[in-house]
């Protein structure tokens, strides 16, 4: 009988395996200088005269309204035709052939040279580059870096699923995906995980324009496509959608069987989720950073982890705590703070967390104010965890949390306001052992924790899943299905989350015996689900415990599955009714 197989099934040996394995390594300096030709040799009315359009099969749609786009900071850098209801109807024409007709197809090999191509050469300086100049990012480059190590990993995955779908123990559903796109790491998230990963198992994909910062991953959809062409891929496996929110929630609802692929923020996945089929979303939190003492080294990590990207990073500082820092002690952390007049700029220094003089600043909120010495930085002191918070992107704001020391109330307040917020990252910078991070750790339940000392502190804004520094942004689990159908962990398999276990598989897994878990098993309703159960069981064995990694430089990795927390205030509890069936207890 088969076994159950644990390669794309998260926190099992198997699944760690595919992190150790061996892998290719990009060239850095060789990606920095091809994004700066490229922007050096951008032509300027260039987005205006090859406006974003609507694309299918290839076919570039122009019919529609011309409107402007904007960049990250709202300055027009081109043209834009918004679908017409014709162009729609097209849309959906096609889309409901692809679902008619979603059968099994191995695009791997194509597929993979077109992402070499992506991942070296000037594929990869066009897209960094394209990225800089639109979402004014500044460090593009490292993106790429991860990118060729990270999506080696995930190939694996697909390879094991796609194998396990030729043995016909799981079924990829292959209905078109929509992808909703993220500016700060579309390259990796977008174009790598959601597109190529899902094209080269026979999954259409499309991809929806944005309000702001539509241009960079309009032009990788270019390049895709033409790219595409080049390896003898039908091209009807990748749709760009150039059109309304209107428009779009409209085709959303027109396809319910369809998955959404979404990265951004809780608000917009809160509105998209009832629309849609099912919602894979990542969303961001107010990530924290918690030191027990203040001196330069931890002024240096919270300044470059709430400067990222000019806080455009999803793992961006927003909220610190340090025992008895003063507003003194704050400014210090932004003295010397590197400035450019842009991305470019910052990009050909190799910096990843300057200002940029570029950008644009909203309003001071209420309660914060701005520093003597850097009026562009905002900050709101209190001796406790704010009640409110806001992320406000793009803008250098930071809470900062006094309290007198970093006792057990102190850590129970955080891990309670943790809980509440759900950030992606906290990070501890303490010289105890370990202790402090521990508490953190048992009485909360986010998806990265990095340790660090005061002399050598951890950031918030770092992660390499590749590494098995594994990557996810939960909601709050009491609001999960708010946001998203299933959470998402980086690395895994893009079509995994739309593959099913074969009827056939789980009833030969119904028919063995289970040992201790046996008598729980039998009270399944039928072969299918003590099947399906069973695996599950297996799986839990088998992902239960913490893995260590490969080294990541001076870092050492461990990840796993983690219960929730235990802690007064945040009780798990199963909610039953009178219509609660045992199999639904059971699961």
């Amino acid at each position: 009988m088969t076994a159950v197989n644990m390669t794309y099934l998260f926190g099992t040996e198997a699944y760690l395996g595919c992190i150790t394995a061996d892998r290719d390594e990009a060239d850095e300096a060789e990606l920095r200088s091809q994004a700066l030709e490229y922007i050096n040799n951008f032509k300027e009315n260039l987005w205006s005269e090859d406006p974003i359009v609507t694309i299918v099969a290839g076919e570039q749609l122009r019919e529609g309204e011309t409107v402007d786009t904007v960049n990250a900071f709202g300055k027009v850098n081109g043209k834009q035709i918004l679908a017409t209801q014709a162009v729609m109807d097209k849309v959906v024409k096609h889309l409901e052939a692809l679902t008619a007709s979603s059968s099994p197809v191995d695009l791997r090999e194509p597929m993979r040279k077109v992402e070499q191509k992506f991942l070296s050469g000037p594929g990869a300086g066009a897209i960094i580059g394209a990225q800089a100049i639109d979402f004014q990012k500044q460090d593009g480059v490292t993106e790429i870096v991860e990118s060729v190590e990270a999506n080696a990993v995930e190939r694996r995955f697909n390879d094991a699923l796609f194998e396990d779908e030729k043995k016909g123990d799981v079924r990829i559903r292959r209905y078109p995906a929509f992808v909703g796109c993220v500016s700060n790491f579309t390259n990796f998230l977008d174009l790598f995980r959601k597109s190529i990963r899902n094209i080269e198992l026979g999954v259409p994909v499309v991809v929806m324009s944005r309000g702001n910062t539509s241009q960079h991953m309009f032009r990788w959809c270019q390049l895709l496509l033409q790219m595409m062409l080049e390896q003898g891929v039908d091209t009807k496996y990748l749709t760009f959608v150039s059109c309304g929110v209107e428009e779009q929630r409209k085709l959303y609802q027109a396809f319910p069987k369809s998955p959404m692929y979404f990265t951004g923020s809780r608000a917009i996945a809160e509105r998209i989720k009832p629309i849609v089929g099912s919602m894979m979303a990542s969303t961001g939190g107010p990530n924290t950073m918690i030191a027990t003492a203040f001196n330069s080294k931890v002024a240096e990590a919270a300044r470059i982890s709430n400067c990222i990207e000019n806080k455009g990073q999803c793992t961006a500082l927003r909220h610190l705590v340090v025992p008895k820092i003063t507003k003194e002690d704050v400014a210090a952390i932004y003295a010397g703070l590197p400035v450019f007049g842009n991305a470019a700029e910052a990009l050909a220094k190799g910096e990843c967390s300057a200002l940029l003089s570029n950008s644009t600043e909203g309003p001071l909120l209420d309660g914060y104010e701005a520093l003597r010495q850097n009026p562009r930085v905002a900050i709101r002191m209190g001796f406790s965890p704010p009640t409110d918070i806001n992320e406000q992107w793009r803008e250098c704001f930071l809470d900062v949390t006094s309290p007198e020391t970093v006792d057990d109330a102190t850590v129970a307040s955080l891990a309670k306001w943790l809980n509440t917020n759900q950030p992606i990252s906290v990070a501890v910078n303490a010289d105890d052992g370990g202790d402090l991070a521990m508490k953190v750790f048992e009485s909360t339940s986010v998806v990265v924790y990095t340790l660090g000392s005061l002399e050598h502190p951890a950031l918030t804004a770092q992660a390499r899943p590749q590494d098995g520094e594994c990557f996810g942004e939960f909601p709050p689990r009491r609001d999960l299905n708010k946001y998203t159908t299933f959470p998402v962990i980086i690395p895994s398999s893009t079509p995994g989350y739309q593959s099913q276990y074969s009827v056939e598989f789980l009833k030969a897994r119904a028919s063995e015996s289970h040992g201790e878990y046996e008598s729980y098993l039998q009270l399944a309703s039928d072969e299918v689900l003590k099947g399906y159960m069973a695996v599950v069981v297996e799986y839990l064995v088998a992902a239960c415990g913490p893995k260590r990694s490969r080294q990541s430089g001076p870092r050492t990795a461990l990840f796993g599955l983690q219960r929730p927390p235990i802690i007064s205030g945040f009780d798990t509890v199963m909610r039953c009714n009178k219509n609660t069936t045992m199999d639904e207890i059971l699961l």
